[in-house]
Formats: structure tokens, sequence, C-alpha cells
């Protein structure tokens, strides 16, 4: 009988999307709000501040961040044009 993968308890991408925000967009980041999952943001391009449970990480193009499921999280647009894309586990 064959032993079981590691791959069964790897996290799965459950969605993926990249987001854009140009100098005429209105919106500058999200409020607060909390995931039952696994969430990475990824900077492309531009700038934006990650808030994790009242601490701020600053992210600029090519850099991202991993969160925990049940984290607190809020999101800023600092300079734009932004692209950054998003991956819930």
């Amino acid at each position: 009988m064959a032993k079981s993968s590691t791959i069964a308890n790897q996290p799965r991408i459950r969605s993926f999307f990249v987001r854009t925000h140009d100098h005429t967009s209105m919106q500058n980041g999200f409020g607060g709000h909390v995931h039952q999952a696994m969430q990475w943001y990824y900077c492309l391009h531009g700038k934006m501040i990650v808030n994790i449970d009242g601490t701020a990480y600053l992210l600029d193009g090519k850099q991202g961040i991993i969160i925990s499921s049940g984290k607190l999280r809020s999101l800023q647009f600092i300079q734009k044009p932004l692209q950054y894309f998003t991956v819930i586990f």
C-alpha cells in the first residue's frame, strides 16, 4: 500500500486575483476585515501599507506578505498606479 502524499496537507489556492488602481481611482484601500483563510498580498507596482492586527507593513514593488487566518487586516494605497495580487488559501 502506497504512503499518502504530503501534498494533501499543503495549503491549496482557493482564489487568485489581480487588482489595479490608477491615478483616477477614488479607492484608497480597504478597511479592517477578517478572513477565516490564509491570504497572501503581493505588490507588483506602487506602494501600499498592509495593517495586520495593528502592525503596519510597507510593501512596494515586488514585495509580499502572508497573513494567517483570523487576523484583522486592512490595506492603504499610498502610491499609484498600484497593482497587486491577492491569493486566498
